[in-house]
């Protein structure tokens, strides 16, 4: 179970000294999603689709 706390969107400060800098996977709502969220996303889209594209030519 995950001490991450979805309400306030934050670590405890535990974990998040720990995981400072790293990316932490979470879970998009598009309910509450607003225009930064969505913009987000997609970038988060086209930056795994260069990484993709990446590794089809090693």
């Amino acid at each position: 179970m995950s001490d991450y706390n979805g309400r306030s969107g934050r670590l405890p400060k535990k974990i998040s000294r720990t995981l400072a800098g790293h990316n932490l996977d979470v879970e998009f709502s598009e309910e509450r999603a607003d225009q930064e969220d969505w913009e987000a996303l997609e970038r988060s889209e086209r930056a795994d689709a260069r990484q993709e594209k990446g590794k089809t030519k090693l």
